[in-house]
């Protein structure tokens, strides 16, 4: 082969190999997602009796879409005979990436799929990532007694709250830093027993403390409201704005509609706020401020559920000793710090303040499986609600035996878990006051009432 031969086909190898490197890198840049400024991924479980308004939802999500600064991405399953889709939408469209046939949404593992195949193929700076449902709050459902979210009609699962604290473990961990926003487009779950198991894992959390009207988040206008330049806190509040603003008076829902946003950086002042307050009022003889408090505070369609902040504003009010004052504004203050954003709709939800809390009126309709929630085995809340349950019971004994009725007495002394050193020592001292006092009902009582004194005594917790 001649030199110019030689010359020319190293020219033709190099220009081949160069071309080559060319199209590989062009391959490559394309191949990888572009990353921008927010992804806004929604996991809607329309595989029950909100199948429609699921649909509605993504196609009020598809009037915006997708931007060149910003990635919409839902997941659907919903209760027909339609497969779930994960979808990428654009402006008027909803393209549909792949179908997974039947799933279960109310499994915390597949929560945790959706948004790791979000978080790989839709990378951005930062995520918005919100649950579609129905929401429990402390309700204890069928199979368990838990709060929960995301009910599956199909195969009637749902997340429970521990559940729910695992997905967001393993979702930070994902993502390698906290989610910006986390919103539960879901009935009555802004508890400080669901904000405890998220706090760690979210920068901010978006919820409802009531119930929410089936047609969810006004997602078009949130979606119009994300600019790139949004920041994690302005997106928070924005959601909690554009729902307040669509649910105008006389519109179905109106009297219902409550939402919040917390500051989750500041929950943990609001932990030992409630801690201070238990406190304080643990160390009270009396229930009455308490008891009458709470019959004018805040609550929800459960009625457990009742409005942290206006309970001691109420509480406040009733002018309990100076150590539960100082706890009540240490505690609002707290509050004030966290609840950055809160609506309400008419005047039925007027008193709620953004954040709710478990108190149920008496041990009666206490669930006791609210003792392994993490909030509860972490928080002395549940020791105060004990204890005042217990003093309501020892005020009504002794208010019963002063009209001469032994009943409640003698059921106390029989149970050892209504019973406790102080509440003794507080019924024993009142109760020796009536067996002598010159006003009780006869002296058959007197010797009936010194005699359960005397039993309440040897029998002493």
């Amino acid at each position: 082969m001649s030199q110019a031969n030689k010359s020319f086909s190293k020219q033709v190898w190099a220009g081949f190999f160069i071309a080559i490197l060319i199209c590989c890198t062009a391959f490559g840049a394309d191949s990888a997602p572009q990353i921008k400024e927010w992804t806004f991924a929604v996991y809607i479980n329309a595989d029950n009796d909100l199948d429609e308004s699921g649909v509605e939802d993504q196609n009020e999500m598809a009037k915006v879409g997708s931007s060149r600064d910003i990635n919409v991405v839902t997941i659907i399953d919903r209760y027909e005979d339609v497969p779930t889709a994960y979808n990428y939408l654009e402006k008027g469209k909803i393209n549909t990436i792949r179908t997974l046939g039947e799933t279960d949404m109310g499994d915390y593992k597949f929560l945790v799929s959706f948004f790791r195949d979000v978080i790989k193929d839709y990378p951005a700076r930062h995520y918005a990532f919100v649950i579609w449902n129905h929401g429990g709050g402390w309700k204890k459902g069928i199979e368990t007694g838990y709060k929960w979210i995301s009910h599956d009609f199909d195969s009637n699962h749902r997340i429970t709250t521990e559940e729910l604290g695992l997905a967001l473990t393993e979702i930070e961990s994902i993502l390698g830093k906290k989610i910006d926003v986390f919103a539960m487009d879901a009935c009555l779950m802004q508890m400080a027993e669901i904000i405890y198991i998220a706090k760690d894992h979210c920068d901010f959390l978006v919820a409802s403390e009531n119930k929410e009207w089936k047609t969810g988040y006004p997602y078009t206008p949130i979606l119009t409201d994300l600019l790139p330049s949004t920041s994690p806190r302005e997106l928070a509040e924005k959601i909690v704005a554009c729902y307040g603003a669509s649910f105008p008076p006389g519109m179905p829902g109106y009297n219902d509609a409550t939402h919040s946003a917390i500051d989750c950086s500041k929950f943990s002042a609001v932990m030992d706020g409630i801690d201070g307050l238990s406190k304080a009022l643990i160390s009270q003889t009396s229930t009455e401020a308490i008891t009458k408090s709470l019959l004018k505070t805040q609550k929800f369609s459960l009625s457990a559920n009742v409005d942290l902040r206006d309970f001691i504003t109420n509480l406040k009010e009733q002018n309990p000793d100076g150590s539960a004052i100082t706890a009540i504004e240490k505690l609002d203050a707290a509050l004030g710090e966290a609840i950055i954003a809160n609506t309400v709709g008419g005047p039925d939800m007027a008193n709620s303040k953004g954040m709710a809390i478990y108190f149920p009126r008496d041990m009666t309709v206490f669930d006791a499986s609210y003792d392994e929630l993490a909030f509860a085995k972490k928080s002395i809340w549940v020791q105060f609600l004990k204890d005042y349950y217990k003093k309501l019971a020892a005020e009504e004994i002794l208010a019963q035996t002063t009209s001469g009725n032994s009943s409640s007495l003698k059921k106390y002394i029989a149970t050892p878990a209504l019973r406790t050193p102080e509440i003794d020592r507080y019924l024993i001292s009142n109760l020796q006051f009536q067996a002598y006092c010159e006003q009780i009902p006869s002296t058959d009582w007197s010797q009936e009432l010194s005699g359960l004194v005397e039993t309440l005594k040897s029998s002493r917790p």
